[in-house]
Formats: structure tokens, sequence, C-alpha cells
């Protein structure tokens, strides 16, 4: 017979709710002698809403022994200590700005000077008893089987970043905390301070004392008390006792520890150093030891500058990775020898394999597997225009400053932050279903059938024991780490950001040897570069100021879908992904296998190898337009308008460009005149339906292009006619703002010589590439060229050359270039930045 709590909590539709009962009521003890103490309601704040069950413990939650106050606080004494906190960490914050302005010098060469050893003593000096290891809360949660124990850790899981293995073994970490903590305010750090123990409080490892007033988290009465009030509570500017107290002591003791740190350091200096060596460093910015690059700033954001919602720059973010998405989609239609190379590496993973032996048609699994580069352009595309209208309304109130301006805001960026954990919500469930296809963990997982003759996959057990993820946590860290991203934490009250987990990766990767780095295949990366891109976004949007409160999907869909340029995102994002299996008789795998056993020709380019060349582009045609017609028909099927699937298809016409066209006819013009036999030559003139935005009914190869002859042969600088084409094709946001410029030359740009050959490689039409092109080669060169990089996240880096951006991805395991991918790279920066092989020359010897 269930318990009343039981009925009580099972009668009420709320996922968090379900997941105690299951979790802990059935397992724990119940104390119904207990006194239990309301949030205030008499204000308004109840059990039911979100953000004031982050801040106050729901009733439902107090029957659970781990969920228990310790206390009740009379508000004098609440007073007293959030008081005692605040001034204590002004006091500390003050003293910690005074020294770094006359000794900054000093502590920074100490500090650099020691060992590693001598830097673990002085912090444990500065904190007796800080925790050894790094990843504190990991640790913690799978020491102690019960709540009780984890309870003597208190501070470790208010600042579990606050390690002595943390700040010691990379110097440069001690340094970035100590100069971001000073360089910003207390209530810069709210929102952060306050996710760094989500999971503690979550799971109860924390004790918490109750009272009905909330600490002000906002503005000159930061860390005074105020009573409860809906506007400031669900914008965080105040936030509830039991979690703003946390705040409060989670900062004052991080104060304190910086302090006796500095402190430590500067005993027995006598005199002032000054600071100008430190604040040339901190201008630059401190760079992790060895060069490690991140997936993304968010990953150590506990060693960076104060977080902030910046729209523009999470726009430029988006755009910068909705090209690189739309470039991929591009050459895998245009690219042959591109498209190949994905497809092998496809075939060779032992998921796609087994999974082709379950389909009639065996290279359908591929193909799907392929389409999904159609799904990350338009998920990127979705968050590219939810962003630039988010900057529109930024603007606008910035300029008015309206209660109506501040609604419409607050109202796009609740949509934006349900749109990205929606998109966040599909890639774990995309993450799900490829962890078993990458090299390095499907030799972790058992593929066979389960009694209905259906593939079954799961994963093997140590030793012949039910292993849990503690075991897999000591036995394979990096599979721990990528298994963990895979958890929906929608389903879940147990919070710990992912980009715990993204940081976690780093530090294994940086410290591995490359058979272990070789796990992690390229592929592997740019998906996870993905994932780690798109929650940077969804941090940045929790750390916004004043909080804006996430908007359920039903209310942004009535909102935002009936704006104009809202049609993309919100009539389409939640819909069923059109990923579903290919219908017989649609045969797409079988148009890809065809395709891929044809190859891409080499050697020397004449009469022959055109003819090779022609019939590996017509068989890629042959595969897309299969792959277009098969996602048409789901896109019908799922109740889209017409306009909404013209938009989803606009992306699969890249094989029809003009510029696409136009550059063919060129390559041929310029093959055929360097031989000497030129009797059939032939002109690649644009069809009828090149200049629409409509795909042909039925496949289009070369053959037909190269007999249409509307149109009259083009000589190079004969282009206005094809750039007037441009502006009339809708191929998607990127592109299109790509093709409405004129893609010309980008000027003369001098380099140094072993770049000028590099770019010469590069953009060469050969088919084979000179030479082994390293990654740092290829950095060095674009660095040369006038371009800033920067880490993107993950694999990805970006490369900035005046206004424009291009991603462009770190090979892995090995730093080598494939040659296809460095034509590929070639081409990219010819849509993206104009540049080609006569942009560049050499500069003179002893220039800078």
């Amino acid at each position: 017979m269930p318990t009343n709590l039981e009925l009580n909590l099972r009668g009420k539709d709320n996922v968090r709710k379900e997941w105690l009962v299951d979790r802990f009521v059935n397992t724990r003890e119940i104390h119904p002698e207990l006194v239990y103490y309301r949030s205030p309601h008499e204000y308004g704040c109840c059990d039911d809403c979100p953000e004031c069950t982050r801040q106050y413990r729901p009733l439902f939650e107090q029957q659970i022994d781990s969920r228990i106050y310790d206390d009740e606080l009379e508000d004098a004494a609440a007073h007293d200590i959030a008081s005692a906190f605040t001034a204590g960490i002004f006091q500390d914050l003050a003293y910690i700005r005074e020294k770094l302005q006359c000794h900054g010098n000093t502590i920074m060469n100490r500090w650099t000077k020691k060992g590693v050893e001598r830097r673990r003593i002085l912090i444990k000096e500065a904190a007796p008893g800080l925790y050894e290891k790094k990843c504190a809360q990991v640790h913690l949660q799978y020491d102690h089987d019960d709540w009780p124990p984890k309870r003597a850790f208190r501070k470790t899981f208010l600042l579990p970043y606050l390690t002595v293995e943390n700040l010691c073994d990379d110097k440069t970490k001690m340094l970035s905390l100590l100069h971001a903590r000073a360089s910003s305010e207390p209530q810069d750090w709210t929102m952060f301070d306050s996710e760094q123990f989500n999971d503690a409080f979550a799971r109860g490892s924390l004790g918490l004392l109750f009272n009905p007033l909330c600490v002000v988290t906002r503005g000159d009465r930061y860390g005074q008390l105020d009573v409860w009030n809906k506007d400031g509570a669900h914008a965080w500017d105040m936030i509830g006792w039991p979690r703003g107290q946390l705040i409060l002591e989670a900062q004052a003791e991080l104060m304190h520890f910086l302090r006796c740190f500095v402190d430590q350091l500067l005993e027995g200096c006598n005199g002032e150093s000054g600071s100008e060596k430190w604040q040339e460093v901190v201008t630059v910015g401190f760079k992790a030891s060895g060069g490690q690059a991140f997936w993304a700033a968010h990953s150590r954001q506990a060693f960076t500058a104060a977080p902030s919602f910046n729209p523009r720059k999470l726009l430029e973010i988006a755009q910068t990775r909705l090209a690189s998405a739309e470039d991929d989609l591009y050459l895998l239609q245009t690219d042959p020898a591109y498209a190949i190379l994905q497809v092998t590496n496809l075939r060779k993973l032992k998921f796609y394999t087994l999974m082709g032996k379950e389909s009639p048609d065996p290279w359908s699994p591929t193909a799907i597997e392929i389409l999904q580069s159609h799904r990350r352009a338009t998920m990127w595309r979705w968050v590219s225009n939810e962003l630039a209208y988010v900057c529109s309304l930024d603007q606008k109130l910035s300029a008015t400053d309206n209660v109506r301006a501040g609604a419409d805001y607050n109202l796009a960026v609740g949509a934006l932050h349900t749109l990205i954990k929606n998109i966040i919500s599909q890639q774990v469930a995309r993450l799900q279903i490829i962890i078993h296809a990458l090299p390095g963990f499907q030799e972790i997982y058992e593929f066979g059938r389960n009694s209905n003759r259906q593939s079954t996959v799961r994963v093997k057990q140590i030793a012949g024991t039910e292993t849990t993820l503690v075991d897999w946590f000591a036995k394979d860290p990096l599979f721990w780490a990528v298994h963990q991203l895979r958890c929906d934490d929608i389903r879940d009250i147990v919070d710990i950001n992912k980009a715990f987990y993204f940081g976690f990766i780093d530090d294994l990767l940086a410290n591995a040897q490359p058979k272990e780095k070789a796990r992690l295949d390229q592929r592997a990366l740019d998906y996870l570069s993905d994932m780690a891109g798109m929650d940077s976004i969804l941090c940045a949007i929790s750390y916004h100021r004043p909080h804006v409160m996430a908007v359920d999907q039903d209310t942004a869909v009535r909102t935002q879908g009936q704006r104009e340029g809202g049609l993309s995102t919100w009539r389409n994002c939640t819909k069923e992904p059109p990923v579903k299996g290919f219908r017989q008789g649609n045969t797409p795998g079988a148009a890809l296998k065809t395709f891929a056993e044809a190859g891409w020709p080499k050697g020397k380019r004449d009469e022959s190898w055109l003819a090779e060349a022609d019939r590996s582009r017509h068989l890629l045609n042959e595969f897309w337009t299969a792959m277009a017609s098969h996602l048409r028909m789901l896109l019908d099927e799922s109740g889209r308008s017409q306009e909404e699937i013209k938009f989803e298809m606009d992306l699969l016409q890249s094989g029809h460009a003009p510029q696409h066209l136009a550059d063919l006819e060129l390559e041929r013009e310029a093959i055929l005149a360097s031989r000497a036999d030129k009797q059939d030559r032939h002109s690649f003139a644009l069809p009828e339906w090149a200049a629409s935005s409509a795909l042909p009914d039925k496949p289009v190869s070369l053959k037909d292009l190269a007999n249409a002859h509307q149109k009259p042969k083009r000589r190079r600088g004969e282009g206005d006619d094809i750039a007037q084409d441009f502006s009339e094709l809708h191929i998607g946001d990127g592109l299109q703002q790509l093709l409405s410029e004129e893609v010309q030359q980008a000027g003369s740009i001098e380099v140094n010589r072993d770049a000028l050959r590099l770019f010469e490689n590069m953009f060469s039409k050969s088919t084979e590439t000179k030479g082994t092109v390293r990654w740092q080669q290829l950095v060095g060169a674009m660095v040369d060229a006038g371009c800033t990089v920067y880490c993107n996240g993950g694999s990805a880096v970006t490369f900035k050359h005046g206004t424009k951006s291009i991603v462009l991805h770190r090979p892995h395991p090995e730093p080598t270039i494939d040659p296809v991918i460095l034509k590929a790279d070639g081409e990219r920066l010819k849509r993206r930045f104009g540049w080609d092989a006569e942009v560049f020359r050499e500069r003179e010897k002893g220039l800078a």
C-alpha cells in the first residue's frame, strides 16, 4: 500500500517530483513528526514555481531526510550572518586590490618561479584542509553512499573548483583566479557562484537553515536582507535565504582564501614593487601551461572574466558555427573527394556495418548519418536567427528603455533559452546513438539481438560484475565523461553543468598518451565541439542579469512563431526531426554506394580525368537528389507549410548553385586550355532551373549541364550576369550573404615564403598535395596573412580576418591535415574570404 506522500506526489504531473518519488521516497526514511517550513507563500512564493524551488525547499522535498532544514533562523540572526559575510567579502576584496596595485609584480614573479611542490605547500598553508583532487564533487559523490558524511566537505561543495591539484598543476590558474575576482564585483559572480553548488543543493549534501527573507544580490544593497517579492525573486535580484546565504558564504570563503594566498606570497617582502608587469600580463590574458586549447571559455569560467550575457558576441559565435555547418553541407554536395572521405570514415565504424546488415538497404544508415549535416546547419540557422532578433530588441531597448520594449526583450531571451535547451536535448539524444560508433568506445559495447531478432547495444560488464558509473570513472574516465554528456538534464534534478565535463575531457586529453587521445576521432571532436558551442550560449543566457525565466514551448511558438523571420525557427524546431529511415523504393543508400565505389580520379588532369570527374559528380548529384526527395517527403508528412519546406530545402541546392557551375566551367576550360588538343571542349551554361530556388524534378547530371546552351560561354572577368543570378537564389542565410557580394580577389596579401607555398598548395588545382602539411603550419600561415586566432570550442578554431570569420577544425589525433581536407579548407576560404592563389605574394625579406 503506497503512503499518503506517494499518492500525493504521483497525483501531480511534475517530472521533478516523480523523480524524487522513484529515487528517494521508496528508499529513505520519512519523518512525519518533524516540523516543515513553508517558503514565504503569504507573499506569493509557491512550491510549483521552478524559480522558487531553486531558492527554497518545497514541502514535498522536506519529507525526505536529506532535504530537511537543520533549523530555523530568527530574522535578527540572519541579518547578522549576512552582514558578517558581506563585510568580509568587501574588506578582503579591497585588501587584495591594494596589494595587487602595490605588489603585483612580486606576486606574479614569486608564484611563477615556484615548482609544483612548492606551490602545493603554499596553497595548503593558505587554506588548510583544502580538498586534494580535481573534480571534487564527483569524488565526493562516489566516495560516500549516503548524504551525512558528505556534509563534512561543505567548503568543497560550495567551491568545487578550489582544490590543490586544480590550482597547482597549472600555475596560471591561481593568478587568473586572483585577477578575475579582483577586477570585478561580487554581484557579477552571483549566478556563477550559485551554479557551482546546484548538484549539492539538489542532493542534500549541504545543510541548510531556514528563514523566509531574501538576500539582495544586485545593486548598492548587495548582501542585505529584504522581504520576498515575485519580480525580484524571479529576476534573481534577490535570492531566498537558503540559497542566498550559501552564495554569500561561498564568496566570503573564496575572498578569505585569496587574501591568505596573497599574504603567503608577500611574506618578507620589503617595499613596493609596482604592478607594471602584472598589468601587462592581465591585459594580454593568462594562457594555460603548455598552450592547451579548451573546448570553450565557459569550461574554465572560474578562471576567466566574470560571465555576462552579450547577445552580439553570441551572435558572432552562432554565425561562425552556421557558416562552418553550411560549408560542410556545401562540400558534401559539391566536392566528391570530400564526400568520399567522409563516407569512407563512417563505413570503417563497426556500428554502421552492423546496422547495415539489419537493413534491406545496407548503406541506408550511412546515408542517414550524412543527412545529419543538414540538421546541424538547420539548428545553427535557428539559433542565429533568434540571436539576431534578440540583438535588434536589445538595441531598441537601449535606445528607448520603455516597458513594452523590455517585455518583448525578456520574452525573446526566454524563448531563446527554451530553444537552446531543446536543441541540446536533441544533441544529447543524438550522442546517445553515435557514442556506440565512436572508434575509441565501440569495443566497450556488445552488439547483439533480442528475442525479436532486433539489434541491441549494451555496455560490457567489467570482470563479470554489474558495472556502474563509479567503476567506469575509475577504469575509463574518458568514456565516463562522454557518457555523462549524453545524460538528459531535463529528467534529472541533479545538475552538474556540462561545461564541467568538457573541462574534464580537456584535462584528460592534455596529459594523455597518443593512443588515448586517438580514441576520440575527428568526427567525435567535431560533434562535441558543436555541443560545447551550444552549451556556452546556454550558460551565457543563464548568467543574464537580471535573470530571465525560460518560456514554455507552447508560449514560445505562439508568441514568436508569427513574427517576421520567426517561422524558420518556432514553426519547425518543435516538430519531429526528419531523420527517419528510407521507405521501400526510395534508395539514397544505393545511390551513395554507387557513388562511393566509383571514387574520385587521381593523376594528371586531362580529358580522361575530366570524364571520370564528370561521372563522380553526376553520381554525387544523383545521391543528393534522392536525399532531397526523401527529406521533402518527411517534411510534407510533418505538417509544415510549403514556405517552411522551401526554407528547409534551400540548403540542399548547393550542387545547382550558379557559382558552383561557373567554377566547374572555368576548371574545365583551364584543363582543356593546357592540352594541345582542344577539339572537344564543353561549356557549362546555366540551365533555367539554376536561377530559381526550386530543385529540379529529376536528377540533373553534368552531361545535362554540358548540353544546356541557354547562355554563351563565360570568360574570366565576364561575371556580371552570373552575379545577378546570385541575388535571386535563396539557399540559406549564410550562403545568401556570401552570394550577395561579388566573389573576387580580396586584394594582395603579403606573406612569408613558407606561408606562400602552403597557400599555393591549398588553392592548387592539382589533385595531389605536395608534401605534408601540419596544423601548426596552417595556423602560422593564417596569422602571417593577418588573421587573429582563438579557440571556439573543442576542435573548432576561429580565424578572423577583418570583419569576416571562419571556423577550421584542428585535426585529431594526428596534427597532420588530410590533403582532401586541405583542399576543402581552401574552397571554404574562397567562399568566405574571397581568397585564391592569386591573392598572395611573397613578402620581401626583412619586412615584418
